[in-house]
């Protein structure tokens, strides 16, 4: 069965009544740590790291530099120190003691600290809980619909949260591993507002947003660049409410909620609500969501488990088969750590996985589809169970996602509801593929206008080398930008640059035909990396964190463009 959008796409919808109530009431978690034995410089001691500008002496007051803790920015895990280093052995981020500064150019902040006496108390966490929740609990429900998608009621609102139903991701390259279901579509296209946690088309998915009429009501977080509403205006949305990050809005007393930013520097984004006064959280890829300084004691948490929805390690050539493969592995068994870091400081009653497994299913992919990959979901409901055994009396209960399921929390139950569903036609991956091929052709002097026009300056080079599919052939004139000095050249292939003294430098093989779309579009860069359309040789071998960044938020303007399949 397959599913058309709607003729007309601007049925009117009921004004959406929306008010800000006000802030989380916050408690600062502290932790006293004895100064006694520090010395000078650097001093690794439990989960903190201390820089003491001089020796502890007796009787005299202890002179710090700095705390911090050693916990990864990226995704909350355990730095180790080693020689001035403190890494992330999970997603390789790397921090200098000497800057506090990660090797992709994140800066880590020192923990707030006052001194008494021998000892320091030093700031650790904050625990924020709603002061405006209603004391009783009434009823609320919810359905997975697909990937990140979620259908949510509770006192007469429907939400649906980042909807990606049908038809690729990642300009054809992330396929859905479970078709959607009709009934689905009729969910979004019902819905009172759509809350977009990200601009990457998985959550943000014009296929899919089609359906949707253009004065559907949106909900996003005030991001720096705005990339989120340029994306939802360039596709005909007018109602779009961009809301402060930690601040507690309702539509009713049943209906609260709050935007939580990731803690890693991302323009990522989770969801609080409280829903009939039931806490929830969901994020699907907000990284180390808010620090982890979140509400306790939730009903229910809905968070990525699976894993397999980024181009590290396997676009990044500077690595060989052997190293992509352990890299990989670091990575999903991060994603077990971050649930295990999750239920310790959420205590949530229930658990679901989202941002479910999507898949590389064109044939010219298969080399990565069958390294990709993914954490179980029976594994998550074991480290819920060992959860159980050691921290509660009542069990952790894991949801596995299933979209013939409506599930209804009453006030200390959960009902589940099954639902008749008719299930939409799987994508054909080809067709996409040469639909792409077919339509955008690369052009390096539009892509040299582009970069000229794009305002970004760094201390780096990019080779741009136009490629077949198969990342074999060149099919195309090489570009070579240095953005320190704003030269945008055609090169021969070996006047490529690929190490620079004082650079960063970067060889990125690209498929001609997507290069082409994204500057064409102004589509987000991450796009290219997020759908496998690139392989990169860097120097030094660490995250181009600015340059993906500005290329994929602030530069950014996306056009909408007809895929039309034969």
């Amino acid at each position: 069965m397959s599913a058309n959008p709607p003729k007309d796409a601007k049925s009117p919808q009921p004004p959406i009544k929306l008010r800000r109530v006000g802030l989380f009431e916050t408690s600062v978690n502290t932790e006293v740590i004895p100064v006694r034995g520090l010395l000078e410089g650097i001093n690794d001691i439990g989960k903190f790291i201390v820089s003491m500008k001089k020796h502890v002496k007796l009787g005299e007051k202890p002179e710090v530099e700095w705390i911090i803790d050693k916990t990864c920015n990226h995704r909350g895990d355990k730095l180790l120190h080693n020689k001035g280093i403190a890494g992330c052995p999970h997603c390789n981020w790397a921090l200098d003691l000497k800057t506090l500064t990660y090797h992709n150019g994140y800066r880590k902040q020192p923990l707030k600290y006052h001194i008494e006496g021998r000892s320091l108390h030093v700031q650790t966490s904050i625990d924020l809980s709603n002061p405006y929740q209603s004391s009783f609990k009434g009823d609320f429900k919810i359905r997975w619909l697909n990937h990140a998608c979620l259908h949510i009621e509770a006192g007469g609102i429907k939400c649906v949260t980042d909807p990606w139903l049908l038809g690729p991701s990642f300009l054809g390259s992330g396929y859905l591993e479970t078709a959607s279901c009709k009934e689905a579509v009729h969910c979004l296209v019902n819905a009172d507002f759509i809350f977009i946690s990200s601009n990457r088309s998985s959550c943000l998915h014009p296929q899919t947003l089609a359906f949707v009429p253009k004065s559907k009501p949106f909900l996003i977080g005030n991001f720096a660049s705005k990339s989120i509403e340029k994306a939802l205006r360039g596709l005909g949305f007018t109602e779009i409410y961009t809301l402060e990050f930690q601040e507690i809005y309702e539509f009713s007393s049943f209906f609260q909620f709050s935007i939580l930013k990731a803690g890693d520097g991302s323009e990522e984004s989770g969801l609080y609500l409280c829903l009939s006064g039931h806490d929830v959280i969901i994020n699907a890829y907000g990284n180390y969501l808010n620090t982890f300084n979140l509400p306790t004691d939730l009903t229910l948490l809905c968070t990525s488990f699976a894993g397999a929805t980024s181009g590290f390690p396997f676009c990044i050539d500077n690595y060989n088969s052997e190293q992509k493969k352990a890299l990989h592995t670091n990575h999903l068994e991060g994603l077990k750590q971050q649930l295990e870091l999750l239920l310790e400081s959420t205590n949530a009653s229930y658990v679901m996985p989202i941002a479910t497994p999507y898949i590389q299913e064109a044939a010219r992919d298969q080399e990565v589809q069958n390294a990709n990959a993914k954490n179980a979901l029976d594994y998550g409901k074991q480290i819920c169970d060992t959860y159980t055994r050691s921290h509660r009396e009542s069990p952790v209960v894991w949801l596995q996602p299933d979209y013939t399921l409506t599930l209804e929390f009453k006030e200390n139950d959960l009902i589940q509801w099954r639902e008749d569903v008719h299930v939409l036609k799987r994508d054909v991956p080809q067709r996409y593929v040469d639909f792409y091929t077919r339509t955008f052709v690369y052009d390096a002097n539009k892509l040299i206008n582009y970069l000229k026009l794009s305002g970004y300056k760094a201390q780096q080079i990019v080779a741009f080398v136009p490629t077949d599919g198969s990342f074999e052939k060149v099919v195309g004139p090489i570009v070579q930008a240095d953005f320190a000095t704003q030269s945008f050249k055609i090169i021969e292939a070996n006047a490529i640059i690929t190490k620079q003294q004082g650079y960063r430098v970067m060889v990125l093989k690209v498929r001609g035909e997507i290069l082409a779309c994204v500057v064409e579009n102004h589509l987000p860069f991450e796009e290219i990396l997020r759908g496998f359309h690139c392989r990169i040789q860097r120097t030094p071998n660490v995250y181009e964190a600015q340059f993906w960044r500005y290329f994929s938020h602030f530069y950014t303007d996306s056009k909408p463009y007809t895929i039309q399949l034969v």
